[in-house]
């Protein structure tokens, strides 16, 4: 599919096992910066997952951001 599709997933754990080597912590605006690197996302589709804290600030910087909300996509989920 990624060879079709400018795709890229990235993965944010708050609660990594010692082996993790990937991003962690939550998702916030500065996270975003670094992800998206001053492109253009307002064309893309976001496929969001997540604490309901979390995707709502996502929401809310890609909302205000430009990107229209029928091309955000949410799934939100909360843990205890």
């Amino acid at each position: 599919m990624s060879q079709h599709l400018e795709l890229k997933v990235e993965h944010f754990l708050s609660e990594p096992p010692e082996i993790w080597d990937g991003r962690t912590g939550m998702i916030d605006a500065a996270a975003l910066d670094g992800l998206l690197k001053g492109r253009d996302s307002g064309a893309w589709l976001h496929v969001l997952c997540g604490p309901f804290p979390m995707i709502e600030g996502i929401e809310a910087v890609l909302l205000g951001r430009g990107v229209p909300s029928d091309q955000i996509i949410s799934e939100r989920f909360c843990y205890d």
